[in-house]
């Protein structure tokens, strides 16, 4: 894998949102929904296959997942995201 420098100055903001439960709880249901098509000797879907081992949940897998649940990072060379977003938690970083 190739890594290209470059010079160009920006900022870095982290969106933070407060719906990261609910992303879980939507991919935990449709994990168990997947457990259930394999039981029954059903196809699940292609992306659902890394959070499950034989007919368990792979925990280390989802974990993983769950790390970045809610967090967006998004470069940018001028701070346009301040007039186009009504989020008041906004931490810019820059580069």
């Amino acid at each position: 894998m190739a890594f290209l420098k470059a010079t160009a100055k920006g900022v870095v903001p982290f969106f933070f949102t407060d719906k990261r439960q609910g992303i879980r709880e939507r991919r935990y249901d449709e994990i168990d929904h997947a457990l259930n098509l394999l039981q029954e000797k059903k196809t699940i879907k292609e992306g659902l296959r890394k959070y499950i081992n034989g007919n368990k949940i792979d925990h280390g897998a989802l974990q993983l997942a769950e790390r970045y649940d809610g967090v967006s990072v998004i470069f940018s060379t001028r701070r346009w995201y301040q007039n186009h977003f009504d989020i008041p938690l906004i931490l810019p970083s820059l580069v």
